[in-house]
């Protein structure tokens, strides 16, 4: 009964007194308010300490494993060194090299650990293990040098395996680290939401307190919570510029403000790394599908482009595109005169008169090399004659000059022309049928073009046949190395033998080596069939009488590889084969593309002590270039030359200019081609070290090689 006479009390004096009704409300307010403060302050807490934590501990872990990934690569390439020294101080020096990496990494392991003590991510101990696992490996395989077969043979089978673990284990640890991360970044977005909730219900109970005390609330508390409010509803709207209105007080509110301000400029920070991600990604993309030189689309887009077009619902639209496909003439010799800078340059302003050509909607794309490649719309009718058309504005837009420096130069062009739909359904059949018109109309006269006609469809067939038939020879060994000798001039002795592959096919027969070589670069395969090919001469060349040497070819596009040198050197140590006793032969083609790459690969050669020659000299634009930046120990003399020297006198002279430069330049010649005893004896007397030809011998097979010996050598294998 006194609790009930108690509530009556105050009721009675609540509706008598407006101010004890306003004070009472005041303070229910303010508890309300305090409690609500509380809260949120712990709320704002929460984020920071988060925010802290991925600042802290996930970007340091981030920067960490990054550097072992980092470590764990350069030591690899120290394993690297270590097999491609070749002498001591190149081995120490690679040794050193590894041991820093292998201390870095165990320190940034320790590291690792403290960072990553009070949140500790469940593989990281079974990914370190696996790297010290590799860091054991990788020293026990130092120690054990010894044998060079067993050296090469660890470090690309045990050490080779481990390392990829290794990586592999890092990398899915970075991965952990990054998903920690993002869930910590999740979280602070949850918490986020729930604080903008507490904030809206603080506003409307303001809101409705406001009927009550309007003046003073409106002044003193309302208007600076709206404000606050406002901007983190427009933060959380995505405006990364809002601001937080300036409270300049020192209570609970002022503290509020400064706590939302350091809130937006958090969620400002992960919204632009968050930018900036999306921006390298798409940067990435854009280097995928577009060529880096000339921006144009590359092959893959193109093929894209095209096989979106043949899926679009209307036919007829489709059937009004061509696919140009475009080779320069003439481009090796201003390649050869204006070096790589100059061929750059003829590019980048084809491909721009291209791109202004034909229309926006239109798709320009490099294939690689000098083809270029062009998908256009033809309006008009009949579409033949309109598409004719604008592949002669294509013939006529590359021929005008270009400029490069002070010189003006001039290029030409073959086209080849299919029709979307007619001549193929996907991108590589329109491509391919394009490919082989361009042939057509190269092999007529530069400066023509071709559509593509039903007849050429056999010839995409045999093609694809004849790629076939070579990707099996290639993996079947079908291809076999044939041997030619070369011989010492002066004292008419083989010294060694050039490696030449043949094929002799079950339905084809005799295959040329100009017809299979071509495919199966085109094919990706020719390191794989030049590293057969050496290890299975390598292994006949046991049988041979004496220390005779091995020369081998290689094709531009190996010259452009930097871990050939390495490769080489690996099939050289499996088979037990002297580095000094393989002669690598270059053309001058292979040096047009990319000179400095070409340079460092030759001097890798001959610091292992490989000796490199230049083949077919002469008949380039750029031989006296070549000369002067590359270092050769021997320059081969073009057939062409050799075999017309009796009767042409301009042979004669070109031969004796050669014979002159290369022995002021200190280097030793190589005749090809030498038919005759005139011809070997005209070149002797001219001073002439060595030659090649069917006066010596024919390539023949291992067996045969005996055959091809003076008797005089092979008593001296006996006796040796």
């Amino acid at each position: 009964m006194n609790i009930i006479k108690q509530v009556r009390h105050c009721r009675t004096l609540l509706d008598r007194s407006a101010r004890l009704r306003f004070s009472v409300f005041s303070k229910l307010l303010v508890a309300l308010f305090a409690v609500l403060f509380f809260g949120f302050c712990l709320q704002l807490l929460g984020i920071s300490r988060q925010a802290d934590e991925i600042d802290d501990k996930w970007i340091a872990n981030t920067r960490l494993l990054g550097e072992v990934s980092d470590r764990l690569t350069e030591l690899r390439l120290a394993q690297a060194y270590i097999v491609l020294a070749n002498d001591s101080a190149a081995t120490t020096h690679a040794l050193q090299l590894a041991a820093q990496h292998r201390q870095a990494i165990r320190n940034a392991h320790e590291e690792f650990l403290v960072l990553d003590s009070s949140r500790t991510l469940t593989q990281s101990s079974a990914v370190f293990e696996t790297v010290e696992q590799y860091l054991n490996e990788e020293q026990e395989w130092e120690r054990a040098g010894g044998s060079l077969v067993a050296f090469s043979h660890r470090f690309t089978d045990s050490t080779d395996r481990l390392y990829k673990a290794a990586d592999e284990a890092v990398d899915s640890l970075i991965d952990a680290n990054a998903k920690a991360a993002r869930f910590d970044t999740s979280a602070i977005s949850r918490t986020s939401y729930r604080l903008l909730v507490v904030i809206v219900a603080s506003g409307l109970l303001m809101a409705a307190a406001s009927m009550w005390m309007r003046r003073k609330l409106e002044t003193n508390v309302f208007a600076p919570l709206e404000g606050i409010a406002g901007a983190l509803a427009r933060l959380s709207a995505g405006e990364a510029d809002a601001r937080i209105p300036s409270v300049d007080r020192d209570d609970e509110i002022g503290s509020l403000a400064q706590a939302f301000q350091r809130f937006r400029q958090s969620a400002q920070a992960l919204e632009e790394a968050y930018t900036a991600t999306k921006l390298a990604e798409q940067v990435a993309d854009r280097l995928a599908r577009h060529d880096s030189l000339t921006g144009l689309a590359n092959r893959r887009m193109l093929s894209s482009r095209i096989d979106n077009l043949m899926c679009a619902a209307d036919t007829a639209k489709c059937a009004t595109h061509f696919v140009y496909v475009i080779d320069l003439d003439r481009f090796k010799a201003v390649n050869d005169l204006h070096g790589h800078e100059g061929g750059d340059t003829v590019l980048c302003t084809v491909a721009a008169r291209l791109r202004a050509l034909v229309r926006e909607e239109d798709v320009v794309a490099r294939l690689g090399g000098d083809e270029f490649a062009v998908v256009a719309r033809v309006e008009g009718t009949p579409a033949f004659d309109n598409a004719a058309q604008l592949a002669t504005r294509i013939g006529e837009m590359i021929r005008a000059p270009i400029q490069i420096g002070h010189s003006e130069v001039e290029v030409g062009s073959s086209i080849g022309i299919a029709l979307c739909g007619r001549d193929g359904h996907d991108a590589a059949t329109l491509l391919r049928a394009a490919d082989a018109a361009m042939y057509r109309a190269k092999s007529r006269r530069c400066g023509d073009f071709q559509f593509f006609e039903e007849s050429m469809q056999e010839d995409l067939r045999c093609l694809a046949a004849l790629e076939l038939d070579v990707r099996n020879a290639v993996a079947q060994h079908a291809i076999e190395p044939h041997y030619q000798p070369l011989v010492d001039l002066r004292t008419n002795r083989t010294y060694g033998f050039e490696i030449l592959a043949r094929w002799t096919h079950p339905a084809r027969g005799s295959v040329e080596p100009d017809t299979f070589i071509p495919v199966i670069e085109r094919l990706g395969l020719a390191t794989t069939f030049t590293l057969s090919m050496l290890r299975r001469a390598c292994r006949d060349a046991r049988l041979w009488p004496g220390r005779m040497t091995l020369a081998l070819n290689l094709s531009p596009h190996q010259l452009a590889d930097p871990l050939l040198p390495a490769q080489l050197l690996s099939v050289l140590s499996e088979e037990s084969f002297e580095p000094s006793r393989l002669e690598i032969e270059i053309t001058e083609s292979a040096l047009v593309g990319d000179l400095p790459t070409a340079k460092s690969i030759i001097d890798n050669f001959r610091r292992w002590g490989i000796r490199v020659s230049l083949d077919d000299f002469g008949t380039g634009y750029s031989s006296l270039h070549h000369l002067r930046e590359l270092h050769f120990d021997k320059i081969k003399i073009d057939r062409s030359f050799i075999q017309s020297m009796l009767s042409d006198a301009e042979s004669a002279k070109i031969v004796d200019a050669i014979l002159c430069l290369s022995d002021g330049l200190g280097l030793t010649t190589l005749a090809e081609g030498i038919e005759s005893a005139e011809l070997q004896q005209a070149l002797t007397q001219r001073g002439c070290a060595y030659g090649q030809g069917f006066l010596f011998g024919k390539a023949v097979r291992a067996e045969e090689v005996a055959g091809l010996l003076r008797p005089g050598q092979l008593q001296m294998s006996v006796s040796a």
